[in-house]
């Protein structure tokens, strides 16, 4: 599967940029088992786009906010039990 990504007309001359760097970055980067890899790109005509392999489990910020909060849960319980028994 994949995830296509796209640059609207209207965006911003630092919004057209940010997006052509994070495209060289990923080509200059390459293939790698832990990072998404770049299938595509067009940076030639309108609409700027880029097609990267389609992360199944999310971004690796949400899944960190995620166990965070049951990490979280987890030591808040053995607490709880550590100060009642």
């Amino acid at each position: 599967m994949i995830k296509l990504f796209h640059i609207s007309d209207n965006a911003t001359n630092n919004q057209k940029n940010d997006f052509l760097e994070d495209i060289n970055l990923m080509k200059a980067i390459g293939s790698h088992k832990n990072i998404v890899s770049l299938i595509g790109c067009c940076t030639k005509s309108t609409p700027n786009f880029l097609i990267v392999e389609f992360a199944a489990k999310g971004d690796l910020l949400t899944y960190l906010r995620e166990r965070r909060k049951k990490v979280k849960g987890q030591a808040y319980t053995k607490l709880q039990d550590a100060c009642y028994t």
